[in-house]
């Protein structure tokens, strides 16, 4: 099985940091300063192709998130071909990325969901949690 990467820029660069690793870093192909509030989108110049019945999630590294960035998951849809771009929110002081750095981790995920159809209902079952949420089940 594989995972087709597509270079998209000359300084694009991935690596798999050991054989255990779960995710391959990907790099920035752009330079950038970044102050707190602010939120950039970060080229990395590749573009990718899931094998069918797989999806990708995108991920900032554990490693920048302690230096004060922020960033959700992206979900990579199987169907898109696009250039994969890491959103990236500086929350506590000055940052710079210097093209070459790896900021992101990409994950590949067995897509659970294409297996399944959308059923539109009146009444879903009860269970012991309900509608409870935003820590209900810390209580």
């Amino acid at each position: 099985m594989f995972l087709k990467f597509k270079k998209l820029h000359k300084d694009a660069k991935w690596k798999i940091g050991t054989e255990k690793s779960e995710g391959i870093d990907l790099a920035s192909v752009i330079n950038k300063t970044m102050f707190p509030g602010e939120i950039h989108k970060i080229p990395l110049g590749i573009s990718v192709e899931p094998p069918e019945g797989y999806y990708t999630e995108l991920h900032l590294r554990s490693s920048l998130r302690v230096e004060g960035l922020l960033s959700m998951v992206s979900i990579i849809d199987n169907d898109y071909r696009g250039e994969l771009m890491l959103i990236i929110v500086c929350t506590v002081k000055k940052y710079y990325i210097t093209k070459g750095d790896f900021v992101g981790q990409l994950l590949i995920k067995n897509s659970e969901s294409a297996k399944f159809k959308i059923m539109e209902t009146d009444t879903l079952s009860e269970t012991p949690r309900g509608s409870g949420g935003f820590g209900s089940t810390n209580k």
